[in-house]
């Protein structure tokens, strides 16, 4: 749980995981299930209940209130 509630952003060897998925093309052995122009959806790796999927801005960011208004409105779209 440690990794969870440290609040120093460590970012993981090689840089943001998120941002490194989202430079690559939708495959089934990176999870990603579709590609939108503001944010994307990958499937969990370890997911909490089956079926469990993440909508990920394409903009790094490490609060919602950090998007832009178009990365924001995308990203809303998408967990619409």
């Amino acid at each position: 749980m440690s990794y969870i509630l440290d609040k120093s952003d460590p970012q993981p060897e090689g840089g943001c995981l998120f941002c490194d998925l989202a430079r690559r093309e939708a495959q089934a052995d990176n999870l990603i299930l579709f590609r939108g122009p503001e944010a994307y959806i990958v499937l969990n790796r370890y997911p909490y209940s089956s079926c469990h999927l993440l909508v990920v801005p394409r903009l790094h960011a490490r609060q919602l209130s950090e998007l832009d208004e178009r990365s924001y409105q995308g990203l809303m779209g998408l967990l619409r």
